[in-house]
């Protein structure tokens, strides 16, 4: 990186860390001038508090929104704004190890996703350069069977699959991962590290290695990886949303985080020297769930990587590179925890030697992104406990005229800043012709945005209350085991759903009577909270039902590009829903007849 380089991403980080801190500084303004128009008590501190912790996050989201979409209205390639252009058209010159560890998955799903892999890297010139190693922890003896049977035996061909499984799965993940790095042969420049779920296609590969054979100080690049097609309702609406706003947030964040990006863990290429060498995490001392094994290595090993003097990048393009998403709300809601428990253990590597403080920042806010959520319960906790206080006569009430009209004024301020980033995506895949038409034409995606608004709507406060629940559960000590995922879409019976969500159901009744016992007028505004809490259980049942999928395909809701026009890897891994919907224009005729 030249100087001017430097000077211009220093300038870009002074601009966004300037917006996001105003943000901050002027609603956290705006909330203690409404507490403290008659005093402060502990309940007011204690609002102030949950508020504060609850902005940055917020704060950083929207302004991340904002700049992404600047860069996308701009003329040009917004990638070419924030990643260094790729000049070279010079043959490949580092060999890529192709790593997919597997812990009790579907054998027939693993070889469908490389074979789809394989064939499109196998379409390459330099295909040789490529080495597929399947990394097996799974344990149970039915399975490993099967796997055996499945996994082990493939036919030559340019592009070699290899297969071995441990015997014992000592440290999860990163455990599998080192153990193959250490018996790794030499010979390979890079590694492209996959999940289970994972496809990429033979194009998005190469274009992964060129980059980094043209960068030699390029340590990690991690690809955004978009949702495969799904007949899942859950799933469908889930990667609406995020599909609609996952290229405007990255390049956003990419603009100002520049050599200091996410890692994700997977769908990513390492330099394998650097991360060998600098990346291999220690356990932590002390007992689970904040000690031992580091459960979310990637933004661990990222931060190492850039203490090692290697660059970090997120490439915010939609281009050749697929994960599956949880097929219903208790999936969903495992793996939210799973990473949940995870990044609180970053509180232990924020004071790490070396790190850049970029790197500390990011560890910073990856336990904000679930911090915020106990935040946000404590604030409406402690926002019905004020009015039960003053009816019981053991608090004196607000005497301040205009505080409701503040508190009310600030509410609409801070519902804007959450959902104003979800419109401005849609707004980008509407105003951009070949956006619009890849995702089905204008009716198709007002329809499909209208239904993962209302999706989200409901999502949000119940992951929010589970999130704060779970945390308080880390803090007692309760820690939470990794298991395996239900990939497959499946049904979630009533009962289920209710002996996993009854208690947000409960919390959501509670709220409500407490409310309309001890401030009445105050139900309006906490509708939209205890509503979808109430409704959890039935969401979960509900958005699993196999005919709520199918009729959600048939009407082409929630549909991405790649069910309008599946790549040919898409297409061979099994995820194509064609023969199960009906022509876009078909499907949405009627149902949203005098859109323009």
């Amino acid at each position: 990186m030249t100087l001017r380089d430097k000077a211009a991403i220093l300038r870009r980080r002074s601009v966004f860390l300037a917006l996001v801190l105003g943000t901050i500084g002027g609603l956290f303004y705006l909330m203690a001038l409404l507490l403290a128009g008659d005093g402060l008590d502990l309940i007011d501190v204690g609002l102030l508090g949950c508020f504060l912790v609850m902005l940055p996050w917020n704060a950083l989201n929207f302004w991340n929104a904002a700049v992404g979409v600047g860069l996308m209205l701009r003329r040009g390639r917004p990638l070419d704004r924030v990643v260094p252009r790729l000049r070279s058209r010079a043959p490949l010159r580092g060999r890529t190890v192709v790593a997919m560890p597997i812990f009790e998955e579907d054998p027939t799903r693993v070889r469908r996703h490389l074979e789809a892999m394989r064939a499109s890297l196998e379409a390459l010139p330099q295909a040789a350069f490529f080495e597929i190693h399947i990394l097996s922890d799974t344990q149970d003896p039915v399975l490993s069977a099967q796997e055996a049977c499945s996994l082990e035996a493939w036919p030559p061909g340019p592009v070699s699959i290899h297969y071995c499984r441990r015997t014992t799965n000592a440290d999860a993940k990163q455990g599998n991962l080192w153990a193959f790095l250490d018996r790794l042969r030499p010979g390979f420049a890079y590694m492209l590290v996959l999940d289970a779920d994972s496809l990429m296609t033979g194009a998005a590969i190469h274009d992964l290695v060129r980059r980094m054979d043209a960068d030699q100080h390029l340590g990690i690049l991690q690809t955004l990886a978009v949702g495969l097609p799904s007949a899942s309702g859950f799933a469908r609406l889930f990667q609406y949303g995020m599909r609609q706003g996952m290229q405007m947030f990255a390049l956003g964040a990419a603009w100002w985080q520049g050599a200091t990006g996410c890692y994700w863990g997977h769908n990513a290429l390492i330099r394998l020297a650097p991360f060998k060498a600098a990346c291999r995490l220690p356990t932590l001392p002390g007992r689970p769930p904040f000690g031992g094994l580091i459960l979310s290595h990637d933004q661990a090993e990222a931060a190492l990587m850039r203490r090692a003097g290697y660059a970090v990048r997120v490439l915010p393009e939609e281009a050749g590179s697929f994960e599956e998403n949880p097929p219903t709300l208790p999936e969903f809601l495992k793996r939210d925890l799973r990473w949940c428990q995870g990044n609180m253990q970053y509180g232990r590597l924020l004071f790490w030697r070396g790190l850049t403080w970029m790197s500390r920042l990011q560890l910073l806010l990856a336990m904000l992104m679930y911090l915020q959520a106990a935040a946000w319960l404590g604030f409406l906790l402690l926002s019905l406990l004020r009015p039960l206080l003053i009816k019981a006569g053991l608090l004196a009430a607000p005497t301040v005229p205009g505080k409701a009209a503040l508190g009310f004024g600030l509410y609409l301020v801070v519902m804007f800043m959450v959902l104003t980033p979800k419109a401005m995506g849609l707004l980008m895949t509407l105003l951009r012709p070949g956006a619009r038409h890849a995702f089905g034409g204008t009716r198709t995606i007002l329809v499909s945005g209208a239904a993962e608004f209302l999706f989200s709507l409901l999502l949000m406060p119940l992951l929010a209350a589970r999130q704060a629940f779970f945390i308080l559960g880390l803090f007692a000590g309760r820690a939470r085991i990794w298991s395996s995922q239900r990939r497959d879409q499946h049904r979630v019976p009533l009962g289920e759903a209710w002996r996993n969500l009854g208690p947000m159901a409960g919390l959501g009744c509670l709220l409500t009577v407490s409310a309309f016992w001890s401030a009445p007028t105050s139900l309006p505004m906490l509708l939209p909270v205890v509503l979808p809490l109430m409704l959890a259980p039935f969401l979960a049942w509900a958005s699993a039902l196999p005919a709520v999928g199918r009729w959600l395909v048939r009407l082409r809701v929630g549909a991405t590009p790649e069910e309008f026009d599946p790549p040919d890897e898409v297409r061979a891994a099994g995820h194509d829903l064609a023969s199960r919907s009906l022509p876009a224009g078909r499907a949405m005729t009627g149902l949203t007849d005098g859109l323009a």
